[in-house]
Parts: C-alpha cells; sequence; structure tokens
C-alpha cells in the first residue's frame, strides 16, 4: 500500500506530498492488519473498570517508543541541517545524496529484520535467558550481510551513484565511501534499542539515545573546517564515540563483554575485506570507463557473491549454515512439487 500509494501520487501529479500520503497509508494499513492479526484470546471487550490502566499503560509504553523514534530521526537530520547552516544548500544536497545511498541498506533490512529481532529478544527476556547471547549472534548475522555490501559500496560508490542518479552526481561518491565507513560502525551495535527495550529498559534506552545525540556534537564541530569532508569524518567520529558509550550501557545491563563482541564480529569483518579485494577489477573498470558503470558493477556483481558465499563458509560464519539449510530445501520443492498428485 505504501509503495501504491508513493508511486501513484507521483504519477497523479501530488509531487512530495505523494510521499507523506504513503507514509500515512502505510501506518494505517499496518493497525488494521495488526488488529486483524491478533492472537485469539487478545479481547478488547474489557471490563469498563480495566480499560483506564490498559489505556495508561499502553499510553506509557507509546510515548517511550516514540520518543525513541524522534530521537533518531533527529539524529538523522543533524548533519544536513549543520552543513545546511554552514556551507549552504548545494554542499546539502551533495551529502544527502550520499547518505540516502549508504541508509538502502539499513532501511531496507532494519524494515524486514527489526519486528523479528525484537520478538527474539523478548522472547528470551520471558524465558529469563541471557541477553548478551542474543544479542551477539543478531550482531553476527547482521554484520555478515551488511559490512560485506557497506565495503563494497565504498569501493564502488561512484559507478553505483552514477548508475542510480546520473553522473551529475559524481562529488557524492567521495562521501558515501566515508559514510560506508561510519554505517559499518553503527551495524555493529545496531539492535541495542530492540534489546533494552524487550527488558523493559525504555527510559535507559532513551536516556542512552539522548546522550548518543549529544555525542554527535563533536564530530559535527569538523563542518566548519572541512566542510563537507568534515562531516563524513564527524559522522565516523559520532558512530565511533556512541559504539563506546553502547557498549558500556550493554556491559552493565546485558552482561556484554567487548572481547567476546568482537570475537563475534571477527569473521564478518574478513568476509566484508576479502569481498572489498574480490571488486577491485571492477573499480579499475570503473576508473578506466567511468561512462559506462553498468560494466564495472556487472563484473563487481559476480565477483563479490562468489567471495561472500567463499568466505562465509571458510571462516564458518553463522550465515552460512542457515544458507546452505534454505537453498537445501530450494532444491527440494521442485522434486516435491513434481510428485505431488
Amino acid at each position: 500500500v505504501h509503495a501504491v500509494v508513493a508511486v501513484g501520487g507521483a504519477l497523479a501529479g501530488w509531487g512530495f506530498m505523494s510521499l507523506v500520503a504513503a507514509s500515512i497509508a502505510g501506518v494505517a494499513v499496518s493497525v488494521v492488519v495488526a488488529l486483524l492479526s491478533r492472537p485469539a484470546d487478545l479481547d478488547f471487550a474489557a471490563v469498563p473498570g480495566e480499560w483506564r490502566g490498559q489505556w495508561a499503560s499502553m499510553a506509557g509504553f507509546g510515548v517511550q517508543v516514540a520518543s525513541l523514534s524522534a530521537l533518531t530521526q533527529a539524529g538523522r537530520s543533524l548533519n544536513e541541517l549543520a552543513i545546511g547552516r554552514f556551507a549552504g544548500l548545494e554542499p546539502t544536497a551533495w551529502y544527502s545524496r550520499a547518505a540516502g545511498l549508504v541508509e538502502l541498506f539499513g532501511s531496507l533490512a532494519s524494515r524486514a529484520l527489526s519486528p523479528i529481532t525484537l520478538a527474539a529478544y523478548a522472547a528470551d527476556a520471558r524465558a529469563d535467558e541471557p541477553p548478551a547471547r542474543r544479542f551477539l549472534r543478531v550482531q553476527a548475522r547482521l554484520t555478515g550481510a551488511g559490512w560485506p555490501c557497506l565495503a563494497v559500496l565504498a569501493l564502488l560508490a561512484e559507478p553505483v551513484i552514477a548508475l542510480l542518479y546520473g553522473p551529475v552526481w559524481g562529488q557524492a561518491a567521495p562521501l558515501a565511501a566515508l559514510l560506508c565507513m561510519a554505517a559499518c560502525i553503527e551495524l555493529a551495535y545496531s539492535s541495542w534499542q530492540a534489546l533494552l527495550v524487550s527488558r523493559g529498559e525504555l527510559a535507559r534506552a532513551n536516556r542512552t539515545l539522548a546522550l548518543a545525540q549529544l555525542l554527535r556534537l563533536p564530530g559535527l564541530l569538523l563542518i566548519v573546517p572541512l566542510g563537507l569532508a568534515g562531516a563524513a569524518l564527524g559522522a565516523i567520529l559520532s558512530a565511533l564515540l556512541t559504539a563506546g558509550l553502547v557498549l558500556r550501557v550493554l556491559r552493565h545491563r546485558a552482561g556484554l563483554a567487548p572481547r567476546d563482541w568482537l570475537n563475534a564480529l571477527a569473521p564478518s569483518l574478513s568476509t566484508a575485506l576479502v569481498c572489498a579485494g574480490s571488486v577491485l577489477p571492477a573499480w579499475l573498470l570503473a576508473r578506466a570507463l567511468p561512462e559506462a558503470p553498468i560494466a564495472a558493477l556487472a563484473l563487481a556483481a559476480p565477483l563479490a557473491s562468489l567471495a561472500w558465499l567463499g568466505m562465509l563458509r571458510r571462516v564458518g560464519h553463522p550465515l552460512w549454515p542457515e544458507l546452505a539449510a534454505a537453498a537445501a530445501r530450494l532444491r527440494r520443492q521442485p522434486l516435491a512439487a513434481g510428485s505431488a498428485p
């Protein structure tokens, strides 16, 4: 529904309002589907005297979650606001294009995985399972898929931007490469909010996120002397500072040891480095033929895919057994379909 309203509104001439209408329509449909899909024992026909307490509990939880979302969105806008104030409109457009490209993977992955991650953390909380174990498993899988993608994108940002947005946006490519580094750091601890929320630590999650936004200020100060490059370097600095804060919080609240966290992410790091090295021929081709970005990307896709699968198997990454099991199921399905009466 979100996609249909957005594209349909744009074709009808609504302009940017088509995106606003799409967001409202998408949320409305999500609410309706959630109500229709609720468990059978979740009955809204409560005793009148109980509604006050139920609504108060729901409202309190909703306010805390909404504040998390508001703080997150504010943090994403700080760099562009600062660039617009100190550097002007055109540099803001370059940065926004680069940041939007880098955030594509995160937005697609988080939209699909966040509900599942939160449910898994909540199941562990109900079973009184140690939270650090699940956190390490989640982050290993997220970085196993995300870090190779971001590493390849950092090298091939120029042909990707030329293909998706046109060569006029070429100045955004160096920024995208630096922002990929910041995104890699953020991905290493990306599910910390879901972990705290699943444990009922909403107030602590809000305090931590508010402090994380304050830690962006040193990075923002780099915009004044260094301009756009300072903004990208500032994003890396902010991600590092936030990583230290989050790890400190999770060490006290979830028993997460930094050494265990680094060990869990080591297979993903080696996989990302090999994937980046595998696309060097495509990078050289992009430098030789900048007017044909599709050629470089067509070469990079199989090289990176083969390197990714090979390294997942070589280092014993947790993603490899799951991919192997999924491939086995796909191989069995045609046989099962063919043998059905």
